[in-house]
């Protein structure tokens, strides 16, 4: 029996959305079109599992508000790290975050 290997490879290859001609933000489109849009090299390990993380709790405009807690468990990150994560995504123009006081951050994924 033969290990299963990923049919495609990021490296080296254009976003979808180039290929084909996708418009519209990246989260409503396939998983692959997520990975294309979460793959970049400047960002952290971490900062691409909290991007993920984000598109998959998204609604069709781009925002969600998760708790950092429910962040934390799902991509088992500590509260830390998340938080250096999202200064690293907003330094990026990756999200933009919208604080409120005692409630959720509403999270806007900017494609």
């Amino acid at each position: 029996m033969t290990p299963l290997t990923p049919a495609f490879t990021l490296a080296g290859c254009a976003p979808l959305s180039i290929v084909h001609g996708f418009e519209g933000a990246p989260w409503m489109r396939s998983r692959l079109e997520v990975a294309w849009w979460c793959a970049d090299e400047r960002l952290s390990s971490s900062a691409v599992s909290v991007l993920r993380f984000l598109t998959s709790y998204a609604d069709l405009e781009g925002r969600c508000q998760p708790s950092v807690k429910l962040i934390a468990e799902i991509t088992g990150l500590n509260r830390k790290t998340i938080f250096r994560a999202q200064r690293e995504l907003e330094a990026a123009d990756r999200i933009s975050m919208e604080k409120r006081h005692r409630q959720s951050t509403i999270y806007v994924l900017t494609p």
